[in-house]
């Protein structure tokens, strides 16, 4: 694969509610300072987009806090394929959150019809975007995408300590720490640790990228 050294893309990964867009944000608020630029993309928005401009669901179900995300949606599980249903045991008459919806729309069907769907849309995404010193993508959550991009790469996996993991789906647990170069070991119960996590995936970007 020949490596694009123009475009320096960052992934950020960590199960759900780790962190991983509150780091994002403020690692590029604080590069920003710097005069370096920062493009931010997630795998998700072009059904996140597809889902809310379409009536399916609100912004605030896709992109709100994660009691938003998992509020019934007015879709039921009757209007899913037989497959699906019994994969996840829903009965006709259930309501699926938005949460579901995302992760069944973007795994179980888009995924399954072409597996690299999501890694081609980010590098034609940051291909359309030139001149960025550095792209972060911010809902890293399958590995091997680092060696499935042509660009020069760096990733950070969040890891929560007080977390307490109930969601099975593929989604949530493909990825773990040892498929990434740092893994930031967060407290939320800190009043600094968002801080503190800031600082360290800045050192980590300096030394990767130079930046």
């Amino acid at each position: 694969m020949n490596i694009n050294e123009k475009n320096n893309v960052l992934l950020i990964g960590g199960y759900k509610s780790a962190g991983k867009t509150s780091l994002a944000d403020m690692l590029i608020a604080s590069l920003k300072v710097e005069g370096i630029t920062v493009n931010k993309l997630s795998f998700a928005t072009p059904f996140k987009r597809l889902l809310v401009d379409g009536g399916i669901l609100t912004q605030s179900q896709v992109t709100g806090t994660q009691d938003e995300k998992n509020i019934p949606s007015k879709v039921q599980a009757k209007s899913l394929f037989k497959e699906l249903r019994e994969k996840y045991q829903w009965y006709d008459d259930y309501y699926l959150s938005a949460r579901e919806i995302m992760q069944i729309l973007g795994n179980d069907i888009l995924k399954v019809l072409s597996p690299t769907i999501w890694v081609d849309y980010a590098i034609n995404t940051i291909k359309k975007s030139p001149g960025y010193d550095l792209h972060i993508i911010d809902d890293y959550r399958f590995g091997g995408v680092e060696d499935q991009m042509p660009f020069k790469m760096g990733s950070i996996y969040i890891e929560d300590i007080n977390l307490i993991k109930k969601d099975n789906h593929s989604s949530e647990n493909s990825l773990n720490a040892s498929q990434v170069d740092l893994v930031i070991h967060t407290d939320k119960t800190k009043r600094d640790n968002l801080t503190t996590n800031t600082a360290i995936a800045r050192e980590y970007i300096n030394k990767t990228f130079g930046l």
